[in-house]
């Protein structure tokens, strides 16, 4: 390499990521909310 860090996941070719995400599901929702509040010292719903 040239020195210079970097990591060839750090760009994404046009065409392989989406462009807009799949909604998520209804317990997908659920684990997010978990995750969002994990650590906070709070307990969700």
């Amino acid at each position: 390499m040239d020195g210079k860090e970097h990591d060839p996941g750090d760009a994404v070719p046009p065409g392989v990521a989406v462009q807009t995400p799949e909604a998520l599901s209804e317990e997908d929702e659920k684990v997010k909310e978990k995750l969002e509040h994990l650590g906070d010292g709070k307990t969700p719903g």
